[in-house]
């Protein structure tokens, strides 16, 4: 009986946890959000950063967010803020997730993407949920890992960048050249390339612009291939096919980088892409660095110094 009984309880604060407020139908829209006085500068901040980056933990959010970082009682103001957003429909959450680390520890945590209301407040015009409830639960994707080290990696290019004197470029608009998913906003190729990460990195000190591919392997492609790759092999295809097209070159940026080209980073969390699949790489004639998720932050930093004093 008292198995059943802490079953019940359980269920209960599953269901209290992600309660919701009753809208009516014909108000539930960002208007009536606006209404209750529940968006605010540092809330729209958080709805940004997960247009940009689709799904984010919560320590993702604290770092990148341009406030929260700075407070002694970060954590907990943050935490009020994504439970008030998840009541009205601003963002889907799902608490006490385990999420694998960059150093490849497990911890628990909130994992956050937008609410259907969070994405009318960001013009996102068609809603995607990425964060799905099934019986009062939180159901997550298979992609939700890779999106979320695709943010880990983001955070350890940051802090190697910082040491080093580099930092994510500018517009005169003030908004940093960093795109995740970037896609045809960036490339705008008929073969529909769409990376993890474009990013243009600028030296504190000379002022010389670089810019820079990422991709993030998991493994699940081509998982079982040790030789041919055929999945991974058509990406990259597709990448020296921007490379030999004439239009790239037209893009203003390749006039102020060092690199008119982007350098690309392919990291990976299957050891079994190695020997043979960096041999692929070379043999596409790309500029390509393959590495383990492992050996990344030793590698990024190499980068940065070759870039320091290469005139590539």
């Amino acid at each position: 009986m008292q198995g059943k009984g802490q079953s019940t309880n359980k269920g209960k604060r599953t269901r209290q946890l992600y309660k919701r407020k009753r809208i009516p139908r014909v108000e539930k829209n960002y208007d009536y959000v606006k209404s209750n006085q529940i968006p605010t500068e540092r809330r729209a901040e958080i709805l940004n950063l997960l247009a940009e980056r689709l799904i984010m933990t919560s320590e993702q959010i604290e770092y990148l967010h341009p406030e929260y970082g700075s407070q002694k009682r970060s954590r907990s103001l943050l935490n009020r803020s994504l439970k008030r957003m998840h009541e009205y429909y601003l963002i889907d959450r799902a608490c006490y997730q385990q999420v694998i680390l960059w150093d490849d520890s497990v911890k628990r945590t909130t994992v956050v993407a937008l609410g259907k209301l969070g994405s009318e407040a960001v013009n996102f015009f068609h809603h995607r949920e990425r964060i799905r409830y099934e019986d009062g639960k939180p159901v997550l994707s298979q992609k939700v890992h890779h999106i979320i080290q695709v943010n880990n990696m983001e955070i350890v290019i940051r802090e190697v960048a910082k040491e080093l004197g580099w930092s994510i470029a500018k517009t005169p608009e003030g908004e940093e050249l960093w795109f995740c998913e970037a896609g045809n906003r960036i490339v705008r190729h008929e073969n529909k390339l769409n990376p993890d990460v474009y990013a243009i990195f600028q030296n504190d000190r000379t002022g010389d612009l670089v810019h820079t591919f990422f991709e993030y392997d998991t493994g699940s492609e081509d998982r079982g291939y040790r030789h041919t790759f055929p999945k991974l092999s058509k990406k990259f295809d597709m990448y020296k096919e921007v490379k030999e097209w004439k239009d790239w070159y037209k893009n203003p940026i390749t006039n102020y980088v060092k690199n008119p080209f982007p350098d690309i980073f392919f990291v990976t969390e299957e050891k079994k892409r190695f020997p043979e699949f960096p041999r692929v790489l070379k043999s596409k004639k790309l500029d390509v660095t393959c590495c383990l998720k492992k050996d990344f932050e030793t590698n990024i930093r190499e980068y940065f110094k070759q870039m320091e004093v290469s005139d590539h």
